[in-house]
């Protein structure tokens, strides 16, 4: 008989989603600058490097905001008026700094050399450093369309559409693709996120992902699954209601799930001995890093999130 994933969830909060409508990507000219230390042992072409690589990020973030990750909530920060706003598409990356936006050509850009004496704790020393000055054309960030269809499910069957859920209730989700690609499925409660699909009992062979075969329907975590050996889920809380994000990502090529620990430990060997699973997990802010980064090299990774509620019966 298949396992069941057992989670506690505890309360949490989730921000206001706040939903643009679809749009062409802006584009404008912006100025930014960064100013940093030149040390001995660098030399002035990787010191401007660095120097240029954060003036353009000072540029897009005036431009486009700063992407800040809390919890399973990505937002744009306006810099100027310090006003965030939730989002759930990805961005670029420019050194270690995420940003939404990309340069599409630079029209001016100037370094200069920096020297002379400062206090720091009291003690005066001598510093030098590159300032870089740079004119830029960029364009917003804007993640292409959802190429597949997904939805969450109260019973085996693609009308079934929920998200509102009871303790002890299964949870099943429809997925359809029209191209063939490989899908990972996460659960997330704003502090963890569990992994759900690829299913456990074959995960070491679907490491890249569960395979989709093109337009076909597919009911996941569903016992009599023809495609493979599902896990069954079974939801609980800890709390009068909880809310929780489901992630559907799919890609054309395969992926490499993200660095996760075990949670067995955290089952009685009664839960164990009835085949109770916890399935392992990754904080949620690295779990976002993840996606942002696997968005930045991979031109078909595509993510959809669901919120699901789950309340005492």
């Amino acid at each position: 008989m298949p396992g069941f994933y057992k989670w506690f969830f505890g309360l949490f909060f989730i921000a206001l989603i706040c939903i643009a409508p679809a749009r062409a990507q802006k584009i404008v000219n912006v100025t930014g600058e960064a100013q940093v230390a030149w040390p001995d042992d660098k030399s002035k072409i990787d010191v401007e490097k660095e120097a240029e690589d954060l003036a353009v990020v000072n540029a897009l973030e005036k431009a486009f905001g700063r992407a800040i990750i809390q919890g399973n909530s990505t937002f744009i920060e306006n810099i100027n008026t310090g006003q965030k706003t939730e989002t759930k598409t990805g961005f670029n990356m420019i050194g270690n700094s995420y940003v939404k936006g990309e340069v599409v050509s630079v029209l001016d850009k100037n370094f200069e050399e920096l020297e002379g004496d400062k206090v720091l704790d009291g003690k005066k020393m001598k510093f030098r450093e590159i300032k870089c000055s740079i004119k830029i054309k960029a364009k917003e960030y804007v993640d292409p369309p959802i190429e597949f269809e997904s939805t969450s499910l109260s019973c085996p069957d693609k009308h079934c559409n929920a998200s509102d859920f009871k303790e002890g209730d299964s949870l099943f989700i429809y997925f359809r693709s029209a191209a063939e690609g490989y899908l990972m499925i996460y659960l997330d409660d704003a502090k963890n996120t569990e992994i759900l699909l690829p299913y456990i009992k074959n995960r070491d062979q679907n490491d890249g992902g569960f395979p989709i075969k093109a337009k076909t329907d597919y009911v996941l975590f569903h016992r009599n699954n023809p495609f493979d050996i599902a896990d069954e889920l079974q939801l609980y809380t800890d709390s009068y209601t909880s809310l929780n994000r489901v992630y559907i990502i799919f890609s054309r090529t395969p992926m490499t799930i993200p660095d996760l620990k075990d949670n067995t430990g955290k089952l009685t060997e009664n839960e164990k001995n009835q085949g109770f699973h916890l399935p392992k997990s990754i904080s949620s802010s690295d779990f976002l890093k993840w996606i942002t980064e696997n968005k930045i090299r991979r031109n078909s990774f595509q993510v959809k999130t669901i919120d699901i509620s789950i309340r005492k019966k």
